[in-house]
């Protein structure tokens, strides 16, 4: 008597596509053979599935429909410049042989423990999805996001970055800030937690400054960001990411925050302009003309008619960004129109949620288009309404 377990999902894997270990046994032969599969979260029993042979003596078992549920999201606005994401499942299986008259569970076989985190993406990138991509080691390592080019962020708005630290120790974030000359202004080293699966960084320069970590001074002189992760003061980790400080007068716009297919936060100041609009909707009844005043019959034609009794207002917002690149561009309205829990940022750890109300976008090509914007629609989650009457 023995089952085997052939293959188990990745140990990080997106949480919102297939999760799929294969499985077989030498008993299938046996009277009345299925496998029992035990689903276990975080060490604890969360249900358990018949399964079949499908192939010879090998069946395979899902977890995606328990996983998308049941992972949390990460989310924004924290305290600190790393934190852990918390957007990970401890998940693995219990797989027993079942068989006999009346069947009964006989020998097992407990799969290795995988890491479902909070990400869905496409069919064919799951086909050839590695984690080690993005898992802290090399030079290589990369950050959970398509944007391999530099953004232009307000000195006020975040800018977040997630990748797989997996537990190790003795990890840092280094931060290197530059002058226009490309002269460093200063530096910051980040402990990163020896606890964190996977490390979220948020860098906003107005609130370094307020919680110290660099001077008024140093702010103001800096040009540039540049991020990587750093293992025992020496060995590079990860790929350095750079983006640069925006100080423009008369910025009018937004900075909007999102969840992006890979389970990192993507961030872009629209700098050109915002405009609000607003939609309303007004719920009325038709009342006929004329109505009874004690023993008299009242024609009254201002209670008469189509009467109102409730009006509810749903804002919109529309931001458009400055002049940008056919990558930026592509990155862009790819990643935002396909990203959820949208954030806009008001002020200094200051949010409001919106979901973003254009539903297809146009990958630019510059050889056709000299100058390239983005005009993004979204709508406020909060509508109002009047008094009911």
């Amino acid at each position: 008597m023995a089952v085997t377990i052939h293959s188990n999902p990745d140990e990080f894997t997106p949480s919102d596509n297939p999760i799929v270990w294969t499985f077989s046994s030498d008993q299938t032969g046996q009277a009345n053979f299925s496998f029992i599969v035990e689903l276990y979260i975080d060490g604890v029993l969360d249900s358990n599935s018949q399964v079949f042979p499908e192939v010879d003596n090998y069946a395979h078992f899902d977890a995606e429909e328990k996983t998308t549920g049941l992972t949390p999201s990460p989310s924004i606005n924290q305290t600190s410049i790393s934190a852990d994401a918390s957007n990970t499942r401890l998940v693995n299986i219990k797989v027993y042989e079942r068989y006999g008259t009346p069947p009964t569970n006989q020998a097992f076989a407990t799969s290795a423990v995988v890491n479902p985190f909070k990400a869905c993406i496409s069919n064919e990138q799951m086909q050839i999805w590695d984690s080690d991509d993005y898992k802290v080691g090399f030079p290589t390592s990369k950050f959970l996001t398509d944007l391999d080019d530099i953004i232009s962020i307000r000195t006020g708005a975040d800018y977040y970055l997630s990748i797989i630290t997996d537990e190790w120790s003795d990890l840092t974030a280094e931060i290197a800030f530059k002058d226009i000359t490309g002269a460093t202004v200063t530096t910051h080293s980040e402990p990163i937690s020896n606890v964190n699966n996977f490390t979220q960084l948020m860098l906003n320069l107005d609130k370094m400054v307020v919680d110290g970590v660099l001077t008024q001074f140093q702010a103001d002189n800096t040009e540039t960001v540049e991020v990587y992760i750093l293992r025992q003061g020496l060995n590079i980790w990860s790929e350095t990411k750079i983006f640069s400080i925006n100080r423009e007068c008369g910025n009018r716009g937004r900075h909007l925050i999102w969840l992006n297919h890979l389970g990192g936060f993507d961030q872009f100041t629209f700098t050109h302009n915002d405009t609000q609009t607003t939609k309303t909707k007004s719920n009325s009844y038709r009342k006929q003309f004329g109505n009874w005043q004690g023993n008299d019959f009242v024609l009254d034609a201002y209670n008469a008619g189509n009467i109102g009794y409730i009006t509810t207002s749903q804002d919109s917002v529309e931001l458009v960004s400055n002049w940008i690149s056919q990558s930026i561009q592509n990155w862009l309205v790819a990643s935002s129109s396909e990203g959820v829990l949208v954030t806009i940022q008001t002020a200094l750890e200051t949010y409001s949620r919106v979901t973003i109300d254009t539903n297809s976008y146009k990958l630019q090509d510059d050889f056709f288009e000299e100058l390239i914007n983005v005009i993004i629609k979204l709508k406020l989650s909060n509508a109002r309404r009047s008094p009911k009457v």
